[in-house]
């Protein structure tokens, strides 16, 4: 594979050892690993952080792999985000997975397709390996444009990362773009709520942040018909996904296939955009029964093979 693969890594070394498995399994073209220092009032925390930094030395012996480790603690915001940024000062485009979640073995040749492709394409800002569709509906493209950013696998671009800010924001600015994007008052006070929360730091975070900066570049990202990646840290040792019996947790992965299948058109539908809301918000009955009713409806004209 001729592209790099940063892997942010922590306190659990059993999935990042799985994880650091498979990426050298693809052969990319340097591997960087980023390992945030353990919080000292957590009992146990540095002997598996320590667990973890050995694992990546005891691989690091090949050429291809490069190592940050952080001797303290930065926290999830300015850990991960500085380990992205450190990743494109070095490359121009690459892969981010952190340590829980694991790909299926297409995600990566589909991460470099779509990487080239878009490469110069400022209105897609990056390639998420996730969906959530729970098989109740498909699709007859590889992939589909979104307005959400879901994180949980990705890929993206030096030129796309590139101005990230973590707690510098303007309250109006963050308003009047949300309001610009979103029809919905409960959507719109969501978004005004977690971005400005995320950049005042009052939750230890960075993705909202990068959420904010891909809306305000009024940028989209591609999602895969099939999910590829499983967050398999949900649980005890996680910052954020503590709840081990949420339908996110382990998610199953699909195998896509090659060659893709492009869309036609750059832009968001909002029939696929249903399933990132019903995913994050509580929508109105009426609502959920209509896009319930016209998935039925696709899915029977599908099986008589009219589209």
């Amino acid at each position: 594979m001729n592209l790099s693969v940063l892997i942010i890594a922590f306190n659990r070394p059993d999935l990042f050892s799985k994880l650091l498995a498979k990426v050298v399994s693809v052969n990319p073209t340097q591997i960087y690993i980023s390992i945030d220092g353990p919080r000292e009032d957590r009992e146990g925390e540095r002997k598996r952080v320590e667990e973890v930094i050995a694992i990546a030395k005891q691989n690091s012996l090949s050429s291809k792999i490069i190592l940050k480790i952080n001797e303290k603690n930065l926290g999830c915001a300015e850990g991960v985000s500085s380990a992205i940024s450190w990743f494109f000062q070095n490359e121009e485009k690459g892969i981010i997975l952190e340590d829980d979640c694991y790909p299926n073995e297409s995600f990566f040749a589909y991460c470099e397709l779509l990487l080239n492709m878009y490469e110069n394409d400022n209105r897609i800002g990056m390639i998420s390996g996730n969906n959530f569709f729970f098989s109740q509906y498909s699709i007859k493209e590889s992939y589909y444009f979104s307005k959400y950013f879901h994180i949980w696998g990705w890929a993206s671009w030096r030129r796309a990362w590139e101005g990230y800010e973590l707690r510098t924001f303007d309250k109006v600015e963050i308003e009047n773009t949300v309001n610009s994007i979103f029809k919905s008052k409960k959507e719109r006070a969501f978004w005004v709520k977690q971005i400005t929360n995320a950049f005042m730091g009052t939750i230890d975070t960075w993705d909202y942040q990068w959420v904010y900066m891909n809306f305000r570049k009024k940028r989209l990202s591609i999602m895969p018909k099939i999910n590829l990646i499983s967050n398999q840290g949900f649980g005890e040792f996680a910052t954020h996904t503590v709840e081990s019996e949420s339908i996110l947790s382990s998610m199953a992965i699909g195998e896509l296939s090659f060659p893709l299948i492009h869309p036609k058109k750059v832009v968001a539908e909002e029939f696929t955009e249903y399933f990132s809301r019903r995913l994050m918000f509580r929508l109105p009955f009426f609502e959920r029964l209509f896009y319930y009713s016209l998935r039925h409806i696709f899915n029977f004209f599908s099986r008589l093979g009219i589209r």
